[in-house]
């Protein structure tokens, strides 16, 4: 990817559960119901799909990467003392994961092709079955209120980089329905690998430091963020609303200002994550 150079600021903002409040129809029509169905969990479907919810949607692992989803939650199904079938061995899928540049469904068929294992097949069945289940859905989700009067107030002073762990055709698709698009030196998506490496690649050396900014609704993001050394913009979950208009009125002005580290950027930071828990209640 090219380096954005226009402007002395830089901001990059993730997709699903930021810019979109679209990741709970997502995982809970789509992923959770793929996940429970192709991995032969319905003995234990309500707790497969509260356990789905919790890694994905509601705790600290918010945002992860689908294949490490896959990941984490049998991780906690097997602390589930209520789960007494037998559950699929991932090993092989973790190992992959842990190793590869980029969690994307054509890196692990480039790693398959290399070291064929049946529980690679049934991540990737299921990984595709996740794209066919979100299209059928024909979702059509606006953004988030108050997301095209930010992106038009930040785009005068700023270059602007859609980072997102999404597939980068369903990523530019979204933001061009909705005519957010233009407002973006570029769209990534997880072809372009992790989102660290996508917010340093949008940087290219050419911000100052101080001067780069992850807005993003998951633990994942603030990680990517301090990868970068970039500050960064919590979109609080159940509170996108409040959380894009206090970024349009509070957050640009400090960002531009050179006063967002430090104090203010502590208070966000610790509102994020008292929102979001380590470990389920119900284990």
């Amino acid at each position: 990817m090219n380096a954005l150079n226009s402007h002395p600021f830089l901001i990059g903002f993730d997709s699903d559960g930021c810019a979109f409040d679209n990741m709970t129809v997502k995982h809970q029509r789509a992923f959770g119901p793929a996940f429970i169905d192709v991995y032969g969990l319905n003995a234990v479907a309500g707790r497969a799909a509260q356990i789905w919810d919790f890694v994905n949607l509601f705790g600290r692992t918010r945002g992860c990467n689908r294949f490490r989803g896959v990941i984490n939650s049998l991780r906690w199904l097997h602390q589930c003392p209520d789960v007494t079938i037998p559950l699929p061995d991932v090993s092989a899928l973790e190992k992959w994961a842990d190793s590869t540049p980029s969690l994307s469904n054509s890196a692990l068929e480039e790693y398959r092709a290399q070291h064929p294992d049946p529980e690679l097949d049934r991540a990737l069945e299921w990984s595709f079955e996740v794209n066919r289940r979100i299209a059928a859905l024909q979702l059509n989700i606006p953004p988030v209120e108050g997301v095209r009067e930010a992106l038009a107030e930040a785009s005068g002073k700023a270059d602007l980089a859609v980072i997102s762990q999404a597939p980068a055709a369903t990523v530019e698709h979204e933001w061009s329905r909705h005519g957010l698009k233009p407002f973006m030196g570029c769209v990534c998506g997880q072809e372009a690998g992790s989102k660290a490496e996508q917010l340093h690649g949008a940087d290219g050396g050419f911000h100052a430091p101080g001067r780069v900014l992850l807005a993003g609704d998951a633990p994942g993001d603030l990680a990517a963020a301090n990868a970068c050394g970039a500050l960064f913009y919590p979109i609080v979950p159940g509170h996108e609303v409040e959380s894009w208009r206090a970024f349009r009125s509070e957050a640009l002005p400090c960002f531009f200002a050179e006063t967002y580290a430090g104090a203010y950027q502590d208070s966000l930071l610790s509102a994020f994550e008292s929102a979001l828990p380590e470990r389920p209640d119900f284990i």
